[in-house]
């Protein structure tokens, strides 16, 4: 694929995602130059912190990636065994462990533009929002049991 080709295959993309996210009225800023839209879930009463997922084009537009990590803890061995079970049950999704112990959760979506839909996108928001959901219940019980 030539460079021009594939400069204008990423361009569509990015577009088809701004016009998708805009049509079932999410809020999300875009980064043109970079490619790049950054989404903030904030908390519901069962969420106790923000979810932040950034969304990059990647394989040349062949695909969209979705990047999250769980914000103000670092992974001990508890967290650990949790990423483990997530990773084990969501085929799609992968938590790794950086090496500052940040817990990152990614999604990659291989798909072409003209049949990426809405549906895509929810489904993916629902899998990340609720796979933080599930790990930062597993936290909580964790810390609240090493505290008695």
């Amino acid at each position: 694929m030539s460079e021009e080709n594939s400069i204008s295959v990423e361009n569509r993309m990015y577009e088809k995602l701004k016009e998708l996210l805009d049509k079932v009225g999410f809020s999300f800023t875009p980064r043109d130059e970079l490619h790049r839209i950054l989404i903030n879930f904030e908390p519901a009463s069962d969420m106790e912190t923000p979810i932040s997922i950034l969304i990059s084009i990647i394989m040349e537009g062949r695909g969209i990636n979705f990047f999250s990590q769980i914000k103000d803890k670092k992974a001990n061995n508890i967290y650990k065994e949790s990423l483990l079970e997530e990773n084990y049950h969501y085929r799609f999704l992968k938590w790794v462990i950086d090496d500052d112990q940040d817990m990152i959760c990614t999604i990659d979506l291989f798909i072409d533009e003209e049949i990426l839909s809405v549906r895509n996108l929810k489904e993916i928001f629902a899998l990340i929002v609720s796979s933080h959901n599930r790990i930062n219940d597993k936290i909580t019980k964790s810390e609240v049991g090493n505290e008695s």
